[in-house]
């Protein structure tokens, strides 16, 4: 074993590792961060800060015992604050302007027009576990797909596609 972790130490010197944990994520998430996606740390509240600390130093416990005699050492935490619903709405204008974007290359001319209840119905169904890359994977399936089935069964080149929201449902159509 001794000669396992000399390998890896030597191996791994100079080298940056980023992991992430879940330790203390139920506290975190119940102090309740602010929701505007624009807040800084120079905004954060004396009980804010001793929070994070407390979480910091939890985390850095947790991993000296796993690090007693082995590779673990631990440098930095960045505690990160929970995504909030207005984080959630600015993520997905932004999917959305990056599929219009997309949509537009090359000879066509597509317009999306998305009722706004889309990114409450979408904020709504984000789940901590799937994280962002989860809500992106959603709308990927209940927006992307039916519009490039749309792109597909028409020929027309300059094309309007509403997406909307009717019954607890997202629905793709062109607007004619």
């Amino acid at each position: 074993h001794q000669f396992l972790i000399f390998s890896l130490r030597s191996y791994l010197q100079n080298t940056i590792v980023i992991a992430t944990t879940s330790i203390e994520s139920d506290k975190i998430i119940s102090q309740g961060k602010k929701e505007d996606p624009a807040a800084t740390e120079a905004q954060e509240t004396p009980e804010e800060k001793a929070h994070e600390e407390s979480v910091a130093q939890k985390v850095r416990s947790f991993f000296e015992v796993l690090g007693r005699g082995s590779l673990v050492s631990l440098t930095d935490i960045v505690v990160f604050n929970p995504v909030g619903s207005e984080h959630i709405k600015v993520s997905l204008k932004n999917q959305f302007a990056e599929m219009q974007e997309r949509l537009n290359d090359g000879d066509y001319e597509i317009r999306i027009n998305v009722d706004p209840s889309i990114y409450d119905y979408f904020a709504a169904s984000y789940n901590s576990q799937d994280g962002i890359a989860g809500l992106h994977e959603k709308v990927s399936r209940e927006v992307l797909r039916p519009v490039t089935d749309l792109l597909f069964a028409h020929e027309d080149r300059d094309l309007r596609i509403e997406v909307q929201l009717k019954n607890h449902k997202v629905v793709v159509t062109l607007d004619e």
